[in-house]
């Protein structure tokens, strides 16, 4: 990996997770991958490098996160999730709150490098579930970024994909990513 690639991902693995095996189907230059649990289905353009981490115990907060991450196409692609105790007392909705809170201290700790191409987050939808979520686009460390975050109970789902400004196959690599998830809340 180049090291303005692991500045960028430095920087955007600040943000989530995912906890999941593979389950492996062809699919031109890349291979879906289904969690363990079979709740979650994506598009991988390259193998996907796992990593999971227990998180310190914290009243509100995920208690688990993992990252399933991949460069392929001239694309930084990475899918999380982050899990939250369902037993842990907090008042519904803090999934939201924690979300929330995380993308303002991400654009506030990025202000120097980070430009947003819009005026902030975006409310989005995922298709075919009620899952609400937010979306962000912009330029990080002169890659051109998209974050997208769906909420359910006890996770949030995070999609994240770079590539270089203008590059249309990457862009392509990028959109297919972010187009492919698919989730069984």
């Amino acid at each position: 990996m180049h090291i303005h690639s692991k500045r960028l991902w430095s920087a955007i693995l600040l943000l989530g997770a995912l906890s999941c095996g593979y389950a492996q189907a062809a699919d031109a230059g890349g291979q879906v991958v289904t969690t363990d649990d079979k709740r979650v289905k994506f598009w991988a353009a390259g193998t996907p490098e796992k990593t999971e981490e227990t998180m310190p115990e914290r009243k509100g907060a995920p208690y688990k996160r993992t990252t399933y991450a991949m460069e392929a196409g001239g694309s930084m692609l990475m899918l999380g999730v982050l899990e939250f105790r369902p037993d842990d007392g907090s008042a519904p909705g803090y999934e939201t709150a924690y979300l929330n809170t995380m993308l303002d201290n991400m654009r506030r700790g990025f202000v120097n490098k980070f430009w947003l191409d819009t005026d902030g987050w975006k409310d989005i939808d995922l298709p075919n579930t009620n899952l609400k979520g937010k979306q962000v686009k912009g330029r990080l460390e002169n890659q051109d970024f998209i974050l997208r975050a769906y909420v359910a109970p006890h996770t949030i789902y995070m999609q994240q994909a770079g590539h270089a400004p203008q590059d249309k196959k990457a862009a392509e690599v990028a959109d297919k990513f972010l187009q492919s998830l698919e989730i069984t809340p």
